[in-house]
């Protein structure tokens, strides 16, 4: 049996390069090799050895996750989340055609005071309103 080593990954991260453009370029026996050297040096569960060596979750990990830009101001999505609401909580796909019509009703009944800039952004921000 194998010691096993543990390392952090910073420490690891050069060496793991390294095993990636080895196996990169390999044949099919030397990858064998080099994945069992990797297992030993790492300490890591043969299929994650492969995908890490193939660069899929070394290349993941490295950028974290991208955050958007929000679509919506807090004054639209308040509108958007009482419509939401009211309509029983339907899916988006369903959703959609009613809003202009939900907005026109809120502001008829005064269930929400809407301001004008607030109703064009909420019918035209729907993408399938454009």
């Amino acid at each position: 049996m194998p010691q096993i080593r543990k390392y952090s990954k910073p420490l690891l991260l050069p060496h793991v390069k390294v095993f990636i453009e080895k196996y990169k370029y390999a044949t099919k026996r030397e990858k064998i090799i080099i994945l069992n050297e990797f297992i030993e040096y790492t300490g890591h569960n043969s299929s994650y050895a492969r995908r890490v060596l193939r660069n899929k979750d070394h290349a993941r990990s490295s950028g974290g996750i991208k955050k958007h830009a929000p679509r919506y101001d807090n004054e639209v999505k308040a509108v958007l989340k009482k419509i939401w609401e009211t309509a029983d909580y339907l899916c988006g796909k369903r959703l959609m055609p009613i809003i202009p019509e939900f907005v026109r009703k809120l502001d008829e009944f005064n269930e929400m005071d809407i301001p004008e800039p607030v109703k064009g952004e909420t019918v035209q921000s729907m993408p399938c309103m454009r």
